[in-house]
């Protein structure tokens, strides 16, 4: 553990029960003392069923719900997470989980970010009008274990239906919304408490953030040495002129501001001919 976070309070900026997941990995691996956020609507900072818009960016989201959390809860740190879903940007036809953490301290500011990002998702909707149908769309979509959402159509915020789990109320909610068109939107309910495979992806993310801060600034000794800035040049194998390929990374630390770069991170000092622009113009 890392002696900077040993028994300092963490407030865990949630409503969606994501301190099941997270809690027990700031305990056993920081040793810090995981508080509940009580009554905190994070939902004001926008909903996946879209009746509030998701205004902020990740970034931006995660540090309000600190300094939200930090509001409610006397704490030194504040825990938040952000789950982003759509297709995959590198995995053709598959949808993807874009999971960021934070921690962020109460006294300075100081954040640290992870980030994981996977196609391990349930993330799916349809258009259903018929019960095989949505019982076909549930199964495949981790149902009754997973929570669903039903609707009137994909761009309304009326007659919205979330948290369905288990069949007899979702074969009421589907019934009741036929009953008045001729369609029903249904989506997977991406909220962590409705979704356990978003939750071990938050648990990845948290594990990548825990690694991170055990990285120690060489100099001072400071949690959180990483990566600030990759840098380009990897000389080509033929005529020894840099390509765009990753030479180094260089790491840096946001308390005394030394740096350190670290060689290509495949440990290659040289680049293929086919990528160098002035071999293959």
């Amino acid at each position: 553990m890392h002696l900077y976070f040993q028994h300092k309070r963490v407030v865990i900026a949630t409503q969606h029960r994501k301190e099941d997941v997270v809690a027990p990995l700031l305990r056993n691996r920081l040793s810090m003392v995981p508080l509940p956020a009580q009554n905190l609507n994070t939902d004001a900072l926008g909903t996946f069923s879209g009746e509030i818009p998701r205004l902020l960016d990740p970034i931006m989201a995660m540090r309000r719900k600190c300094q939200l959390a930090l509001d409610w809860v006397d704490a030194d740190f504040a825990f938040a997470s952000e789950g982003s879903f759509g297709p995959h940007p590198h995995i053709p036809f598959s949808a993807c989980n874009d999971e960021m953490v934070m921690l962020y301290e109460a006294a300075t500011g100081r954040h640290w970010i992870a980030r994981e990002m996977t196609a391990q998702t349930n993330f799916n909707a349809a258009e259903i009008n018929t019960w095989k149908t949505l019982e076909d769309f549930a199964r495949n979509t981790g149902f009754p274990e997973h929570g669903l959402v039903c609707r009137r159509s994909s761009s309304s915020i009326d007659d919205v239906h979330k948290g369905i789990a288990d069949w007899s109320r979702l074969r009421e909610v589907f019934e009741g919304l036929l009953l008045k068109y001729p369609s029903v939107f249904v989506e997977t309910d991406m909220r962590a408490m409705f979704n356990p495979t978003r939750m071990q992806i938050i648990a990845a993310a948290t594990g990548k953030l825990i690694d991170l801060l055990h990285q120690e600034c060489p100099q001072c000794q400071f949690p959180g040495f990483t990566v600030t800035q990759v840098i380009a040049g990897l000389p080509c194998g033929a005529c020894g002129m840099p390509t765009r390929s990753t030479k180094a990374l260089r790491m840096s630390c946001q308390s005394c501001g030394a740096t350190a770069d670290k060689n290509n991170p495949h440990d290659r000092t040289e680049e293929d001919p086919m990528y160098c622009d002035f071999c293959n113009p």
